[in-house]
């Protein structure tokens, strides 16, 4: 059984459409750090489970 994997970085607090239509219907979210706002993180779980690394412009 596979699995759709996306990998994220450096969002800087904006998620775009672009980006949201690639990775709906992915089984796991990997952000790479450098998410900036929480809501990014609320809109990632609607998708799928989310991992995330901190980075160094996370301040939430």
């Amino acid at each position: 059984m596979s699995k759709q994997i996306a990998v994220l970085s450096d969002t800087h607090g904006l998620l775009r459409s672009e980006v949201l239509e690639k990775i709906v219907g992915c089984d796991v979210i990997i952000h790479g750090g450098d998410i900036n706002r929480q809501k990014i993180l609320e809109q990632l779980e609607k998708i799928a489970p989310v991992y995330v690394v901190w980075g160094n412009n996370d301040k939430e």
